[in-house]
């Protein structure tokens, strides 16, 4: 594949410089509808922090690793922002260890385990405070910049709201954080847990109906898409042999990314994890 596009002036003359472009009013689009920003006179910001945004461009591939489109999306350059010490920003994430637990609940207990994706989660956020920005690059108009009103991706605070917007939609609605892990919730033998816009949904066959009601009113509020069988999450393999009640997680693809980018394949594979000499001098 092509080098990736770091800046919208790339695109001239780049090899799939129309599929980013395309990608780009997609993006935009999208920010539209869910009324992200309003355009306002340059003028309102005088006086208070006015960010940059950037475009990051990455290209997507399937479970096969075949190539499937190109994407862009906007972020602000939320490192330009001054750093306030009474406003918190930490957003809790999934512990790689309550991950491996739910997979081995799932495994003992025979659980569906479903996986959804949150299209721009971190938008459908309010956004409190007073944000303005320039206008991304390509799109820019005299005199004009944005205001923002929903959380960008970039914002040091936006992890954060999200976080608090998708817990309180599921408290809404009946489900209960699981103690020590902010990032699980559940009710009545289902279980939600989420990688900030990833989400996964365990439970047994028997909630199949409370499953539909549950996704239903997450669709209410949020765009989901995927909504199939777990098979991937966060790079990581996921394989069961159900009649036996197994999970294996893999990350077979990230040591052939590793062996690929020190080259290394097809080398000579190692009896032991380290050297069999004698390091330091027996005394």
């Amino acid at each position: 594949m092509p080098i990736l596009p770091k800046r919208h002036k790339d695109l001239k003359n780049h090899p799939l410089g129309d599929l980013f472009r395309k990608a780009e009013k997609t993006h935009l689009k999208s920010h539209k509808e869910v009324r992200s920003w309003r355009e306002v006179q340059r003028e309102e910001a005088a006086g208070k922090e006015l960010l940059d945004c950037m475009w990051v461009y990455i290209y997507k591939f399937d479970k096969h690793g075949w190539f499937t489109k190109c994407k862009a999306r906007l972020v602000v350059r939320g490192d330009q922002q001054a750093k306030s010490t009474h406003e918190d920003t930490y957003a809790s994430t999934l512990a790689g260890r309550s991950f491996r637990t739910l997979m081995a609940i799932a495994a003992r207990f025979d659980l569906e385990l479903l996986q959804y994706d949150i299209v721009n989660a971190f938008v459908n956020a309010e956004l409190k405070q007073d944000v303005y920005m320039r206008m991304p690059g390509g799109y820019r108009k005299p005199g004009l910049i944005l205001k923002l009103q929903k959380a960008l991706y970039g914002l040091r605070q936006s992890p954060l709201l999200w976080q608090k917007e998708l817990t309180t939609t599921l408290t809404n609605i009946g489900f209960k954080s699981v103690p020590h892990e902010p990032c699980c919730l559940s009710k009545g033998g289902i279980l939600i847990f989420f990688y900030v816009d990833d989400l996964i949904v365990a439970y047994e066959k028997t909630n199949q109906k409370s499953v539909e009601w549950t996704i239903g009113k997450l669709r209410e509020k949020y765009q989901l898409s995927g909504g199939d069988t777990l098979q991937w999450f966060l790079g990581i393999e996921i394989i069961r042999e159900r009649n036996q009640r197994l999970i294996w997680l893999s990350q077979s693809s990230f040591v052939d990314k590793i062996t690929s980018h020190f080259r290394i394949q097809g080398g000579k594979p190692s009896l032991t994890p380290m050297t069999t000499k004698e390091l330091l001098p027996n005394k």
